[in-house]
């Protein structure tokens, strides 16, 4: 009988864990498209190959990702200079792997 039991919380923590994680997904989507849409207009108006257009989507994705998650923290954070630097030194760190220097320019001025 301990073992029906425990194999029953055991069955429930898993799907009230697997629900929280489709959560977070959800959480993130629109996110995940709007960085989608801004690397494919990017890509038309640089002229980037489909692993350079998936590297800034990611690139975008993070950013905006970065920003909606210190804004959840605090909002002092959020505002500050050192959290909005961090943000931007990674997304360029992300996007140099990829672009040469004219497209980073390209790039920078769209995604602002």
């Amino acid at each position: 009988m301990k073992k029906i039991i425990t194999l029953c919380l055991f069955v429930m923590a898993l799907f009230l864990g697997t629900q929280n994680s489709f959560a977070q997904d959800e959480k993130y989507a629109p996110l995940k498209e709007d960085a989608k849409e801004l690397a494919m207009k990017i890509q038309k108006y640089v002229g980037l190959d489909q692993e350079q257009t998936k590297v800034v989507a990611r690139a975008i994705f993070a950013k905006n990702k970065a920003n909606l998650d210190s804004a959840e923290k605090s909002t002092e954070y959020a505002n500050s200079e050192e959290a909005k630097a961090k943000i931007e030194f990674n997304l360029i760190n992300s996007l140099k792997k990829v672009l040469d220097g004219e497209q980073l320019e390209k790039v920078l001025e769209m995604i602002k």
